[in-house]
């Protein structure tokens, strides 16, 4: 594990000593933990949940596991303004099985413990700044170019600076520096064994061995000419690539019997930066465009969409889902450059009940035909104990004579949340 010190590693340090503080994740405190909130220790939340997950790739193996998980999250009491917050989470392999080497790395379920938060933050209500804020240290975040992406026993987070402001109503302008990063899972061992639960330095992710000065952006979004809704971002890293996007949306109230229609637009373009070229992944120059429309009526929202990516492969190197939901398997490959893909997709609520399905479909610059259907049932049984089945299937047809291929995904999630 790399124990390069950084800035934000020593921040963190020091105000570990400061202050005793993040927005509870996964869940809202509870009456488990009242008699010590009211007693002004802070608010406490967790989870514990267990994963069985099965996957069969054709031509590359199979494999089976299970891990069970504990989430732990502490929130500090307000001192001054500050407060410090933490997640900690600790999952165990409890079986594998398969025909490949190991199912374990096979399907990157392996044995972490990693501090996922631990970060101070101050709010400048106190100074008069309404609604702005500043937090440092490790913490899930959630942007276009760097999603929270949680998927398996963790969400992804990074080791960041990251100021909030909202200099007028209706506009939040983000501006950050992204510096390490946890991803989703692990994997035991190996050269190239990413993703792992260890915090890395954003260049291994963006698979570079030389090193970088991170990644540094500015993510602003306004929200005040309804039914208008616009943004735009910039991720630039140094010898890695410069990310800039710009999104909008605009929503038609039909009525309350017929619901709501949103038209949306999301056009990003990457470029690669100084030494990325020659000492690093090559050239990158890419566009990727998405229009798509939304339909929604009390709980249910049925979309349908078209993604474009002109030039080279478009780099995600954060699990982003970035324009598409992320699949289970990811076997449509929608990245890659000069690829055009289309989705349909539906959410539906109701009492207890979540479902959700997508599908993809897309065709790469060699006729490479690629599909992928994912499927989510989700069941409460009560506030904080649920149980989620996703099922995954993809097939590609490769161009000319080349053969076929396909893949399946099979997951049992069972949580409860305290």
């Amino acid at each position: 594990m790399d124990t390069k010190p950084t800035l934000i590693s020593l921040v963190l340090i020091a105000s570990a000593s400061f202050v005793a503080g993040a927005d509870p994740s996964p869940g809202q405190p509870t009456a488990y933990f009242d008699c010590l909130e009211k007693s002004g220790f802070g608010s406490f939340s967790g989870r514990i949940q267990t994963l069985l997950m099965h996957r069969d790739i054709e031509g590359t193996g199979d494999g089976t596991s299970g891990t069970a998980a504990i989430t732990l999250d502490y929130l500090s009491p307000e001192f001054h303004g500050f407060t410090l917050g933490g997640q900690f989470i600790s999952s165990t392999r409890l079986f594998e099985s398969g025909s490949v080497p190991s199912a374990g790395y096979w399907l990157s379920n392996d044995d972490f413990n990693v501090l996922n938060e631990g970060y101070l933050a101050y709010d400048f209500d106190k100074l008069g700044w309404k609604d702005s804020s500043i937090k440092v240290g490790r913490q899930i975040v959630n942007y276009d170019f760097a999603p929270a992406y949680f998927i398996r026993q963790k969400a992804q987070s990074f080791e960041s600076a990251i100021l909030k402001l909202e200099p007028a109503d209706g506009l939040c302008i983000d501006i950050g520096h992204l510096d390490r990063f946890s991803s989703w899972s692990s994997r035991e061992g190996g050269v190239g064994a990413a993703p792992r639960a260890d915090f890395v330095d954003v260049e291994q992710a963006a698979g570079v061995t030389y090193d970088t000065t991170g990644i540094q952006f500015i993510s602003a979004v306004y929200d005040g000419c309804e039914p208008w809704s616009l943004a735009m971002y910039d991720f630039y890293g140094n010898d890695l690539y410069n990310v800039f996007g710009a999104k909008g949306s605009y929503k038609w109230e039909l009525g309350s019997d017929a619901g709501a229609l949103i038209c949306r637009t999301h056009w990003a373009n990457q470029q690669d930066v100084g030494r990325m070229d020659v000492d690093g992944l090559g050239s990158i120059s890419s566009n990727v465009v998405e229009l798509g429309v939304d339909w929604a009526r009390e709980g249910l929202t049925l979309s349908a969409g078209a993604v474009v990516v002109n030039g080279d492969r478009f780099q995600i190197p954060f699990r982003t889902s970035f324009t598409i939901d992320t699949e289970l398997l990811c076997y449509t490959d929608q990245f890659q450059g000069e690829t055009n893909s289309g989705y349909l997709k539906g959410v539906y609520k109701t009492g207890n009940w979540l479902f959700y399905s997508m599908f993809v479909i897309d065709q790469h610059e060699d006729d490479t035909t690629c599909r992928e259907i994912d499927g989510v049932v989700k069941y409460n049984f009560t506030d904080g104990f649920s149980t989620t089945v996703k099922a995954g299937y993809g097939d590609r047809k490769y161009s000319g004579d080349s053969g076929h291929s396909d893949a399946v995904d099979l997951r049992w999630f069972l949580a409860w949340t305290f």
